[in-house]
């Protein structure tokens, strides 16, 4: 048997973190919004198709970007 509040604390402990999740979540998001944005600005700027942004940003041309190749 579960009294009303264990199971209250049992509900609000995984709303929470939930909520937390979420937001952490929806923070990640923008973030990679904002990439995305600035990535085609810069695909204007400089007249080039994304396949030659890659080949750019692809310095040891292995067809993946490495996090240091895309810093």
């Amino acid at each position: 048997m579960v009294k009303y509040a264990e199971f209250d604390a049992f509900y609000r402990m995984d709303y929470e973190e939930r909520v937390q999740e979420l937001e952490t979540e929806k923070e990640r998001m923008v973030t990679q919004y904002d990439i995305f944005d600035h990535l085609l600005k810069v695909l204007k700027q400089k007249g080039l198709t994304l396949e030659e942004m890659f080949d750019q940003i692809d310095l040891d041309k292995n067809q993946f970007i490495e996090v240091d190749e895309f810093h």
